[in-house]
């Protein structure tokens, strides 16, 4: 579970010697999280059904968009 706040811009990066490590993830935008929400299996099965699924490689920049609803 990796965790990131938007930039001055509102993009996310989410940054390491590496990048994140390699393999699926779900990516999702949400406002207000309370503490220790990314830990509640509840709160992530709700989460996955408005996520988007990307992979990520060894080394391998991604980009990906997302709109959120306000």
């Amino acid at each position: 579970i990796l965790v990131a706040r938007p930039g001055t811009d509102g993009r996310f990066q989410f940054k390491g010697p590496l990048g994140p490590p390699p393999g699926e993830y779900f990516l999702a935008a949400v406002t207000d999280l309370d503490a220790d929400a990314e830990h509640d299996p509840d709160f992530l099965k709700a989460l996955v059904s408005a996520a988007v699924r990307i992979s990520v490689a060894l080394g391998e920049r991604t980009v990906q968009d997302l709109k959120t609803g306000r």
